[in-house]
């Protein structure tokens, strides 16, 4: 039976192992004007607190309003869609999944973002890394007034 709820991060980095390989992983929460860093695999290389703005992140701005996850392949599309692609290929990257976060009702909350190789992420696993991701859609929702979900 498939779990249909996700409650953290990590729980959610191992069912993704189970069907995918990839060298790291970051999540964003999505905010006003921008996204919440909240989990990193590689939290030396990738930052796991502070914020990150629309206006720095061109493919963030695109993920969000994706209903499928965006790849990008190969170093000089990386070069071209990301401002960290040397950071990328020192994980032994060159191909990043990114993945819209979207709540039942179609919100999107965040998007988790997934390094590993070219030929990696064929279109049949971003559609199961898609269902799985949402699944988790509850820890990328910051509710008014109280403390985030500890999703770590």
């Amino acid at each position: 039976v498939m779990a249909t709820h996700i409650s953290t991060i990590p729980a959610l980095i191992e069912a993704l192992r189970k069907i995918v390989t990839f060298n790291a992983a970051t999540a964003l929460r999505y905010q006003a004007h921008g996204a919440a860093r909240i989990f990193s695999t590689h939290p030396d290389r990738f930052a796991d607190v502070g914020v990150k703005d629309y206006k720095d992140a061109p493919t963030m701005r695109r993920v969000r309003l994706a209903v499928s996850p965006i790849l990008t392949e190969g170093v000089e599309d990386l070069q071209n869609g990301f401002g960290d692609w040397r950071t990328i290929l020192e994980t032994d990257s060159d191909a990043v999944l990114n993945v819209p976060v979207r709540t039942t009702s179609g919100e999107a909350v965040g998007q988790l973002n997934l390094m590993g190789r070219s030929g990696d992420f064929p279109p049949d696993i971003r559609d199961r890394i898609q269902g799985i991701v949402n699944q988790a859609a509850d820890c990328f929702i910051e509710t008014a007034g109280q403390e985030p979900v500890p999703c770590r």
